[in-house]
């Protein structure tokens, strides 16, 4: 990978505007970093715009970045501090690619629905574990997280490239959305034991915030409510794992 084009200035902009939702709106693309992340990112059929590929690159990332050249993606090259300019981590990585945002396709029968799941960090261990127990479709209410930040993305670990995900879903599309599919809650109280998901051919999951549960209007919509026995020493279960118990159960 030697005598690379160098970033622009202008790509350098462009690059950190997706640090932030709206510039990743305006763009319609993301932010992909790292040697790992940008291996999972070529085993994807997602879209890649540019790959940066900093002077002093490990050969894990080089290599990576060769094979998105050899696709014919664009690969350029950056000095250390540019692409700490460029990053949204701490510490930098070594490679990174622009990627476009896909578009949403219709949802199949294993679908995980997220009610106000604000913490990135939790949407994207959710997301990674819908990929993980075969939930491919992961649609979210307005008030989640946006999918396609870096730490979802970073959280994800690659799975994000995976899932469908179809995001700013309203009570009133779920209809649409969601077609002959049981909508399943989970519930803080009241509700069948999770064993109750076993043998569902099909089922959309329904989790909501730490905070406030799924949202009244949405529990009414659900036909099987599920409460997952614990101890009452704390408040409430973490939604990622309350989502991985679930999925599991239904697994």
């Amino acid at each position: 990978m030697n005598d690379l084009p160098r970033c622009t200035s202008k790509l350098r902009n462009e690059i950190r505007e997706l640090h932030t939702s709206r510039g990743r709106r305006d763009s319609g693309t993301f932010l992909v970093e790292g040697p790992h992340a940008c291996d999972e990112l070529a085993s994807s059929s997602a879209n890649v715009l540019h790959v940066v590929l900093r002077d002093d690159a490990s050969q894990h990332a080089r290599t990576v970045a060769s094979v998105f050249a050899e696709r014919g993606v664009t690969v350029l090259a950056t000095g250390a501090r540019d692409m700490e300019r460029m990053s949204d981590m701490t510490t930098p990585q070594d490679v990174l690619a622009v990627v476009e945002i896909p578009q949403p396709r219709q949802c199949g029968d294993r679908i995980i629905l997220l009610d106000g799941i604000s913490d990135p960090g939790n949407l994207g261990t959710i997301i990674r574990t819908a990929a993980w127990f075969g939930f491919n479709d992961v649609v979210l209410l307005e008030g989640s997280a946006d999918p396609f930040a870096p730490k979802v993305v970073r959280s994800s670990v690659g799975a994000l490239l995976h899932v469908n995900v179809k995001r700013d879903a309203t009570l009133d599309t779920i209809p649409s959305i969601i077609r002959d599919v049981p909508l399943i809650a989970a519930a803080t109280r009241g509700g069948q034991p999770p064993q109750a998901l076993r043998g569902l051919a099909s089922c959309c999951i329904v989790v909501g915030s730490e905070a406030h549960g799924v949202r009244a209007e949405l529990l009414e919509q659900c036909s099987i409510h599920i409460t997952i026995p614990g101890s009452d020493s704390v408040e409430s279960l973490n939604a990622s794992i309350a989502a991985a118990i679930l999925m599991y159960e239904a697994r």
